[in-house]
């Protein structure tokens, strides 16, 4: 019925103060309940709604002992209690209240347990909505009235009979609301003396037959089922009874039911009737159906995949493995013989670990585990672990990847990496080898550069020609610009990229000692231009041409001055410019120099460079060079 009809407005009537005790460790699902409830506060109009939140069993226990709650949230597993024995605790404190467990998605045999020990419904975590947490809550909070106000009534007046035939009414108004068939009949089951009107919705057959021929139910049990419903009822006047079965619908459909029956004893502790409710859970069993078939296709998709895996819950016990992670155990301590599902995993690695410290080649075991415990608790989402196993080197490699899911619960896959390591550890090697063998050539090249060089100017020694001798010196300057560079590359930790400033402060350094111009300053301001060998060469050779031309003619007769070298970097070029304070160059004289070998030597360089360059107008000589990229 929608929030809005009879069953709203009854509410309204009779739940002035709702308190409910959630008792749940997870902060995250507390407060996904919490807001559900809330809000399902204000559309059913439940009045005042007090949740009392605590997160261990013994403070629950301490709640219940100071004060009565209509309904009760309980999760199966908290840190000091687990499974059936919370149920058992709770209930001695708690007699009336609508007690609702909270389980995972693999727990529903354990729920269905629970409600055989006096648990209401159960909820499953990661499908809670406001839909079925109100489901549930409201079915709860009935039931804990209607027994609480039948108890009352029989108290007070001692015949149940007479008493529902004064309040029945009321009575109607409160078994009509509920979802469940409610009967109440006599304690050997032969007499029926209420039934709702739900019995004919469920069973599809009329309340008056069943009131007239109490037994006509058990018609329509399914027989295989039967068995099960008869062993059931032979506890009826003892402590009650909870069975599941299958009944039959004249119409042919099959439904499945879940049927409880609770004795209602005399002042005196005599059984005076029975009073029951017949539920059907066709639904739930289809849904559990799902979830099973669901669970199993997870199994085999997990099983399917090579790598090792294994699935902890959020309190760090082993929840899962497939297959691969089995074949694995002989030999990782990681997945050892020893880990099996079930145990807590943290623990029993340490354990292995201390008769075993050097188990893991790579990383320390409690590295491994201080991440494994960080991603359980939530401070980093995952991590990526290598390690090897057997002697050093290790004879087999893996990577351990941890992921954290959303439920709280913990992956750790196993991958196989050992040929890729070991290709790895292969290219390292013979990077090393490369590494040896380039500083190897850049070295000798560098040598035999600067034997060129010595040739050169040795062969100068023996020439009396001016013109021939600077020539030779010109020359000597070229092949030594390109020595510096392959003596960086020697000396430099990168091969592919050479520190261009760095470059030119030296190169303009030996140029200004070669021609005695210790007085004329050379300036390179500081810039972080990388170039390759390919484009460092021709750029070397630029500049050595354009500083020795200014060295050489920019400052006759002792004239002041200086020469200024800056590189730049841009998105898609790089620009060089130099430029001097010295005479200038006329236009005249300019065409003439421009035919000269070290003019012509700027224009091919720049060229090979796919750039441009070009004289800018200035008080002495400007030349700018830009190229891509």
């Amino acid at each position: 019925m929608n929030a809005t009809g009879e069953s709203g407005s009854v509410i309204h009537q009779m739940a002035d103060e709702i308190k409910v005790l959630m008792v749940e460790d997870d902060p995250e699902d507390a407060h996904l309940i919490r807001t559900y409830l809330e809000k399902s506060r204000s559309s059913y109009y439940w009045g005042r709604l007090e949740l009392f939140w605590v997160t261990r069993l013994d403070e629950a226990l301490s709640e219940l002992a100071q004060g009565e709650f209509q309904l009760i949230l309980l999760d199966l597993n908290l840190p000091d209690g687990e499974g059936i024995a919370n149920i058992e605790m709770v209930r001695q404190h708690a007699h009336q209240a609508a007690l609702i467990v909270l389980t995972g998605f693999d727990e529903e045999p354990v729920a269905l347990d629970a409600m055989r020990h006096g648990a209401q419904d159960f909820l499953i975590k990661g499908e809670i909505n406001e839909r079925n947490l109100y489901r549930v809550f409201f079915q709860g909070i009935e039931r804990h009235r209607l027994v609480t106000r039948l108890n009352e009534q029989l108290a007070q007046h001692g015949q149940a009979l007479k008493e529902l035939a004064r309040s029945e009414e009321l009575f109607r108004l409160i078994t009509e609301t509920i979802r469940e068939v409610f009967w109440i009949s006599s304690p050997d089951g032969q007499e029926m003396h209420y039934c709702s009107q739900r019995y004919e919705e469920t069973w599809g057959r009329p309340v008056s037959e069943l009131l007239q021929l109490p037994m006509t139910w058990m018609e329509c049990v399914v027989e295989q089922d039967r068995p099960a419903v008869e062993k059931a009822m032979s506890n009826l006047a003892g402590g009650g009874y909870d069975v599941e079965y299958r009944i039959r619908r004249p119409d042919g459909e099959v439904s499945w039911i879940r049927d409880r029956g609770f004795p209602s004893r005399s002042e005196t502790g005599e059984v005076e009737r029975i009073v029951g409710l017949a539920e059907d859970i066709t639904d739930i069993k289809r849904s559990q159906e799902e979830v099973l078939k669901s669970r199993h296709f997870f199994h085999d998709v997990l099983d399917s995949l090579t790598a090792p895996i294994g699935v902890l819950d959020r309190h760090g016990k082993l929840e899962a493995v497939n297959r691969a992670w089995n074949r694995l155990r002989l030999y990782s301590p990681l997945v050892g013989s020893h880990i099996e599902v079930g145990c807590h995993y943290l623990e029993t690695c340490r354990q292995s670990f201390e008769k075993n410290p050097d188990s893991l080649i790579g990383v320390a075991l409690e590295k491994v585990l201080r991440s494994i415990e960080g991603v359980l608790d939530g401070s980093q989402e995952g991590d990526l672990i290598q390690y090897g196993l057997g002697a050093p080197p290790a004879d087999a490699w893996f990577q351990l990847k941890i992921t954290r899911a959303s439920s709280g619960r913990v992956i750790l896959a196993h991958e196989a990496i050992t040929d890729q390591k070991r290709a790895e550890i292969e290219l390292r090697r013979s990077l090393v080898e490369k590494d040896a063998l380039l500083r190897e050539v850049h070295h000798r090249v560098k040598n035999n550069l600067q034997i060129i060089a010595s040739l050169l100017f040795l062969q100068s020694k023996h020439i009396q020609h001016p013109e021939t001798i600077q020539t030779l010196l010109e020359s000597q300057n070229r092949i030594r610009s390109m020595a510096m560079i392959h003596e960086m590359l020697y000396r430099a930790t990168s091969f592919s990229q050479i520190d261009f400033c760095q470059y030119v402060r030296q190169l303009v350094g030996v140029l200004v000692h070669l021609y005695h111009r210790e007085r004329i300053p050379i300036e390179v301001p500081h810039s972080l231009v990388n170039l390759t060998v390919e484009k460092a060469v021709p750029c070397g050779l630029v500049v050595n041409e354009l500083v020795t031309n200014a060295l050489k003619h920019a400052f006759p007769d002792g004239r002041q001055g200086r020469i200024l070298v800056r590189l730049e970097e841009f998105e898609t070029s790089y620009r060089i410019e130099v430029e001097d304070e010295g005479i200038g160059i006329r236009e005249d004289i300019l065409e003439q120099d421009i035919q000269s070998l070290g003019l012509k030597l700027v224009d091919v360089l720049v060229k090979q460079l796919h750039g441009t360059w070009e004289f800018v107008p200035a008080e002495g000589t400007f030349v700018r060079i830009e190229f891509p990229k």
